[in-house]
């Protein structure tokens, strides 16, 4: 007698909702759940509605247009799954004939809706090239402990959000972000991102008001002054300040001595702001001896911000773009497990850098032209004969930022470096499609081993 074939169906309920949980929330809801009415339940049960993220676009083919898509969306959660949904994320991009006036307001109402047939949802997570300028609905998600709303369009608060007693978790993202006089945030915040890119007023007192605020990520460029900063020495319990975009350091930076994490990136690109934020830097890390990772991505820091990083006793990440400088002895040589330098400054720096016996990752954050590295070499050589022997050394990468290739003389070492420790990962890491894709150098670890052998 043959075997009877198995088959999904025979499957129990636990095994068969693990394999339907793997597939997108939109083909379980219009495909699957067709299937039978076990299947209907299952898809439609709280377990498999527990996570429910949906990507929709205008169609360039001829579709059903992506408002209709919306419409029954927020119908479909209204009266079917919203109530068993805790983890929800939209994303809506508008585009072509979908996107004048009349469409991106319905859009917006649209989206309150979805939101607002979730009531039990913890996270949310709404992306939208449409304006956000009616939030009321917020306020009625009381069990929220992490928000994130983005746009590339204008985004307002119009009301308080001090009701939203479960939130820790913050994002705000567009390009204004409007904050009415009366808004206030919950206390309980831990985190809070906030990516303002046309506004020219940075929420201090709000933000201030937040006793138990962890982490702070700021992003609002046109901020008219560094004094709105001095708010920021209320936040006692902070241990991570980011400041994406800004063309200056706040003096106030000093008095928050109690930071674990401090990271400027792609700021002050001025001469004359540089300078003045490389005193205020040089000013400021001599007292923040609790830091265990600084990173300053801009090229224009000086010599003088770099040897009073060197001083800090716990850092353990340190990421320097700075150009031309030289990394000084100092703490960071027995305490950095990870460090992050242009070429130049790491050249410039191997005598130091032998001293740094618990360093596990390098990451060199520039990479010369060819004419360039091939003047180098005898100094690259002093790098890779440093690699072979740094005894705690786990992972080599070049971070290329831009079109640059690395050099062909400069691959060609780091894949001898590579043969000779075969346990060392050796990788690039490319911008390619807005993304960072990090990728390993070409090399087959037993093919080399055995070549060496027969030789």
């Amino acid at each position: 007698m043959a075997p009877s074939t198995a088959s999904l169906g025979s499957l129990p309920d636990a095994a068969l909702s693990r394999v339907l949980q793997r597939l997108d929330v939109k083909e379980r809801v219009a495909t699957c759940a067709l299937v039978c009415r076990r299947w209907q339940q299952l898809c439609f049960g709280p377990e498999l509605l527990a996570d429910f993220h949906v990507w929709l676009a205008s169609s360039t083919a001829g579709g059903e247009p992506l408002l209709t898509r919306l419409r029954a969306l927020a119908a479909w959660l209204l009266v079917v799954g919203g109530a068993h949904v805790r983890s929800l994320g939209i994303t809506v991009e508008l585009n072509g004939l979908e996107s004048d006036s009349s469409s991106r307001a319905e859009a917006q109402a649209l989206l309150g809706t979805c939101c607002s047939a979730c009531p039990g949802v913890t996270e949310l997570s709404l992306q939208a090239n449409v304006p956000l300028l009616e939030t009321s609905w917020i306020a009625g998600l009381r069990s929220l402990q992490q928000l994130h709303l983005g746009t590339s369009r204008d985004l307002q608060l119009m009301f308080t959000l001090k009701g939203l007693t479960c939130l820790r978790s913050l994002h705000l993202g567009g390009a204004s972000v409007e904050w009415h006089h009366s808004v206030r945030l919950p206390t309980t915040l831990t985190a809070l991102h906030l990516r303002d890119a046309g506004s020219c007023r940075l929420p201090a007192a709000q933000i201030a008001a937040l006793p138990g605020l962890e982490r702070l990520l700021l992003s609002a460029p046109r901020a008219p002054c560094a004094e709105e900063f001095h708010h920021l020495s209320a936040l006692t319990s902070l241990t991570c300040l980011h400041m994406l975009g800004y063309a200056f350091v706040p003096e106030s930076i000093s008095r928050l001595t109690w930071l674990r994490e401090l990271r400027f990136e792609s700021c002050f690109t001025d001469a004359s702001n540089a300078e003045a934020s490389s005193d205020v830097l040089q000013a400021a890390l001599p007292r923040m001896q609790q830091l265990t990772c600084l990173v300053l991505d801009n090229p224009a820091l000086d010599q003088d911000v770099l040897t009073a990083a060197a001083g800090i006793q716990t850092l353990q990440r340190l990421n320097a773009s700075a150009q031309w400088v030289v990394l000084p002895p100092g703490h960071w040589q027995t305490t950095v497990r990870s460090l992050a330098l242009s070429h130049q400054a790491l050249l410039a720096s191997i005598t130091e850098l032998a001293a740094a016996t618990w360093l596990e990752h390098l990451c060199i954050l520039s990479v010369p032209d060819c004419d360039e590295g091939a003047e180098q070499r005898p100094a690259w050589e002093a790098v890779w004969q440093w690699a072979l022997a740094a005894p705690a050394l786990q992972s080599l990468t070049f971070d290329v930022c831009d079109t640059r290739p690395v050099p062909g003389g400069l691959m060609a070492g780091a894949l001898r470096l590579q043969r000779r420790r075969p346990s060392l990962a050796v990788e690039c890491s490319a911008d390619i499609d807005r993304g960072r894709l990090p990728y390993h150098l070409c090399f087959d670890h037993e093919g080399s081993q055995q070549t060496s052998a027969s030789q």
